[in-house]
């Protein structure tokens, strides 16, 4: 004699382990579920990239002529704020030190 509640725990348990396995073939025919979007990698333009760095370099050469120019034609009067002041005002430790050695 058998149990029916044997054969009913059986017979659950098959549908369950059925229902898994289709689930599980279901998933491994769509594939993978993108949950974040996937990196697209982009080709660097090598080209535009050195263009755009030659531009940046003769700007930098630009400007730096033009203090240079600024520098050796015109005097230049500096004048400290109080802060400033208040920063400068003692000597640096060691200073003296390095005077005497040269």
């Amino acid at each position: 004699m058998s149990c029916p509640w044997k054969d009913r725990r059986r017979r659950l348990v098959r549908i369950a382990f059925g229902i898994v396995l289709v689930a599980t073939g279901i998933r491994a025919w769509l594939g993978p579920v993108e949950w974040a979007p996937v990196a697209q990698a982009q080709i660097p333009n090598a080209g535009d990239q050195r263009m755009k760095q030659l531009r940046e370099a003769e700007l930098t050469n630009q400007l730096l002529s033009e203090i240079l120019e600024t520098l050796r034609t015109q005097t230049l009067k500096v004048e400290l704020s109080e802060a400033d002041k208040k920063k400068a005002g003692g000597a640096r430790p060691g200073s003296d030190r390095d005077d005497r050695d040269r």
